[in-house]
């Protein structure tokens, strides 16, 4: 009960999560329908091979400057990124490309916010955002490698927020070393299966998607406001 009772006034709190997550599962069971209807136009792993191979060695490359950009302008989620690694190279060398990109993202939006600070941060981050995991994560080590450990949670505003904190760097990039192995191969695996398996499957794999992204949408918020009663 008291679970529940929290997440009661996590929403209560924090109206806007409402409409969030409404719009989240409406995106995703849009998803649902268009792979329902279209899904037997799906490329095939042999299709998706002989495209990328139009791009020669220059295509891992050119993934893993929209990571690095992602992660520090932020413009589009970075699991969106990684799953498509997986279904163009499959888990492996997708996962190397990803960890590759990411570890050189965080780390740039670690040492701008720890330079620079706030002032700039808040350009590039919404403040809101920011404020929220500067709630979440605080000093607790745990929460941090929860974030990067598990691909859901926006893992740029938490390192322009973990920058922010007192956490040293070598602890950061311990943590995201790590961390980033365990998303990169549970994002590209998702992309190698989603590429493989049946239409009906693909189907599970949206609606496990679309639990993975209310839970992180929620969770900070819940944590949050458990703290503050």
């Amino acid at each position: 009960m008291g679970v529940l009772h929290n997440f009661a006034n996590a929403f209560k709190r924090n109206r806007a999560l409402w409409r969030t997550d409404v719009a989240i599962i409406g995106f995703f069971l849009l998803m649902m329908v268009a792979f329902a209807f279209f899904g037997k136009y799906f490329p095939g792993r042999d299709e998706v091979e002989t495209w990328t191979s139009q791009f020669g060695g220059g295509g891992p490359f050119v993934v893993m400057a929209i990571i690095i950009a992602e992660t520090v302008i932020a413009p589009i989620p970075g699991g969106v990124v990684v799953i498509a690694l997986g279904i163009l190279y499959g888990v492996w060398p997708g996962i190397l490309y990803a960890w590759v990109g990411n570890m050189i993202g965080s780390t740039l939006a670690f040492w701008i916010s720890r330079k620079f600070g706030r002032p700039i941060v808040g350009r590039l981050v919404k403040k809101e955002q920011l404020s929220l995991y500067d709630a979440f994560l605080g000093r607790n080590e745990l929460m941090m490698w929860l974030v990067y450990l598990l691909p859901a949670f926006p893992v740029d505003v938490a390192s322009f927020a973990i920058g922010l904190s007192t956490i040293s760097f070598r602890r950061f990039l311990k943590i995201i070393s790590i961390g980033f192995l365990s998303t990169g191969l549970i994002l590209t695996t998702y992309g190698q299966k989603l590429l493989e398996v049946s239409e009906g499957v693909r189907l599970i794999y949206l609606a496990v998607a679309m639990f993975a992204v209310i839970i992180a949408v929620t969770l900070p918020k819940f944590i949050v406001t458990k703290r503050s009663q």
